[in-house]
């Protein structure tokens, strides 16, 4: 009878730990296939590189793409998109506004050639040209955090910035604001492109986006798809 039931105890436990083995074998299993799912779905997600070579991952909030051909240059932007006016004085200007609900106050403004120099902008973008069109870096925080008047005594209005390696003007004044400018190496608001079949000109971009959810993808895929001709 001892014996019997040692035998019995024996494979209790041997039960027991066979249910535990297979319990760790099914977690580690379900580990492994969420890590290989959260991986695939990173690896499908656009990379856009910054020109100081680091890379960063966006969602493209909007497969709907309007192209914009203005004679002298060409580029994309969200099909509810549209132009809103064109002005040649004081500056040769093109301004273009979203019309989604809930997303119109995103607006953009392109300088051509007589750009307005002493504009200053919350955020900093940097660029470069690349022949007849364009790479870029990442936006900047809001300028103030990291720029600091040069002088003491009256608040100035636009402080000189700098961000991932260009210069630019900081707009002390109305910081509550989500203006985004560009400006290129040696410059201040300006980048200057030559095309195949124009000589150089010379572009300031501005993106302005009050939303409470700003989207700089917008003016990121607007960046890359500008080309002059």
């Amino acid at each position: 009878m001892p014996q019997k039931t040692y035998e019995i105890g024996h494979r209790h436990h041997s039960h027991k730990r066979l249910l535990i083995t297979l319990a760790v074998i099914a977690v580690l299993l379900l580990a492994g296939g969420l890590y290989v799912y959260k991986q695939f779905k990173e690896s499908t997600k656009p990379i856009i590189k910054n020109t100081a070579g680091s890379s960063h991952q966006f969602v493209i909030p909007n497969s709907d793409v309007k192209h914009f051909d203005q004679g002298l240059f060409a580029f994309d932007l969200p099909g509810d998109w549209k132009l809103i006016k064109h002005d040649q004085a004081p500056y040769d200007l093109y301004s273009f506004h979203s019309t989604l609900v809930n997303a119109d106050n995103r607006a953009l403004d392109i300088y051509v050639d007589s750009l307005p120099q002493t504009l200053a902008v919350n955020k900093a973008v940097a660029v470069r040209a690349q022949g007849n069109n364009l790479s870029h870096g990442m936006v900047s925080e809001n300028c103030t955090t990291f720029t600091s008047p040069s002088t003491q005594g009256a608040k100035p209005l636009a402080m000189p910035g700098k961000w991932d390696g260009v210069e630019f003007l900081c707009d002390n004044d109305n910081v509550m604001r989500n203006v985004v400018g560009t400006s290129a190496p040696g410059t201040i608001n300006k980048v200057t492109l030559t095309g195949p079949t124009s000589g150089p000109h010379s572009f300031f971009f501005v993106y302005t986006d009050d939303n409470a959810t700003p989207e700089y993808m917008i003016f990121y895929n607007m960046l890359e798809s500008f080309k002059i001709k």
